[in-house]
């Protein structure tokens, strides 16, 4: 089921429009027309709903100054390229374009005004899933060409939900688009008491600005995250901010994350060649801070100028992206996650199962 709720106008006078969509076992998401946002996930516990995500209920928090300054990019998608290009400088067809630098001297997830601050049009819906379109226009935040953006939110069974991207480029351009969501399955403020379970055998080096270097390395220490332990355990003192990498061994990534304060999981499958892992060190905002919530962000492997390659589309090659999430929670008429040993969830398996591939053929 779908709804529909105009909340107000944007600054730009554009309506801001809520959608939210219900399964059947009554989990709720809220999403916005505005930077394509997944306001809210509502889980329907036996006493009260639940909300699993970081977020305002007031969209005009979205819009403010002080939320903009030190954007920790709530639910939002993300682009045109997800992620930091050092000093704007993206080589592309063989010149180099000077994108706008919203992070000091570097570009971060598509700029001053990147998808994440656009009004997303409608483009269809039916009973479990929602379709927005933006197009990018050629020059946008210096990117170069014309970038046709198609985000869909779909349920499908046993409560798994799923997010598919899509854009497609009238010249070759550059496109790196994921969704920012932050999970605090808890009754707390922060989150390092989640268990977080991640298989991957390496990850990307960055450099002091979190910049990556093109180097590859293999998990281990605070990085080796698959052995179902919290956050407190592994951490050492610092949050993640890490890209793991999709090896050979591993076609595709599955994490997830459950709190003992609820007993809510949430695991997460994703087929894209990398893997963000935010723990949110940086969130300064008046209603959430420090470690309060956890960020899985499935993209491309991260720009770099010897490998534009791994980001450039054009018409006759979109960009596709798909992550899913499955839902699980006390009351839910599933058995009850009590700390099953991680490997149990990890067997060697194709995320995309014929059911879940029939659903992709609904894609613009």
């Amino acid at each position: 089921m779908i709804k529909k709720k105009k909340l107000g106008k944007h600054v730009n006078g554009e309506d801001i429009i809520q959608y939210t969509l219900t399964n059947e076992n009554g989990i709720e998401v809220k999403i916005l027309n505005y930077g394509a946002i997944i306001q809210a996930i509502n889980l329907p516990l036996p006493t009260k709903k639940k909300n699993i995500v970081l977020g305002f209920d007031n969209y005009k928090e979205y819009l403010t100054d002080e939320y903009k300054a030190n954007c920790p990019y709530f639910g939002a998608t993300v682009g045109r390229i997800a992620g930091r290009v050092k000093n704007g400088e993206l080589y592309c067809d063989g010149r180099v374009t000077q994108l706008n630098c919203n992070e000091g001297k570097n570009h971060l997830h598509g700029g001053n005004e990147g998808l994440d601050k656009k009004i997303w049009n409608f483009h269809s819906s039916d009973d479990d899933s929602l379709s927005l379109k933006y197009i990018s226009e050629d020059g946008e935040e210096n990117y170069a060409n014309r970038l046709e953006v198609y985000v869909t939110f779909k349920f499908l069974k046993n409560n798994k939900f799923a997010i598919y991207y899509e854009a497609r480029a009238d010249k070759p351009t550059a496109a790196n688009i994921t969704n920012h969501t932050y999970f605090n399955l808890s009754n707390k403020k922060n989150t390092i008491d989640h268990n977080v379970t991640l298989r991957a055998e390496e990850y990307l080096v960055t450099d002091e600005n979190n910049i990556h270097t093109g180097e590859i390395k293999s998990v281990e220490g605070r990085l080796d995250l698959s052995k179902d332990k919290t956050l407190a355990e592994t951490m050492e003192g610092k949050g993640y901010d890490t890209t793991f990498y999709n090896s050979d061994k591993y076609p595709y990534f599955n994490i997830m994350l459950w709190s003992a304060d609820t007993n809510i999981r949430v695991e997460i499958d994703s087929i894209s060649p990398c893997l963000q892992l935010y723990t949110g060190e940086y969130i300064k905002t008046k209603k959430h801070g420090k470690y309060s919530g956890i960020a899985i962000e499935s993209m491309n492997v991260p720009y770099l100028p010897l490998h534009f390659n791994n980001l450039k589309y054009s018409k006759n090659n979109p960009f596709r992206s798909i992550i899913t999430y499955h839902f699980y929670y006390p009351g839910d008429g599933t058995k009850e996650y009590y700390k099953e040993k991680f490997e149990e969830y990890c067997k060697e398996r194709n995320m995309m199962d014929k059911e879940e591939e029939e659903e992709r053929k609904f894609l613009p």
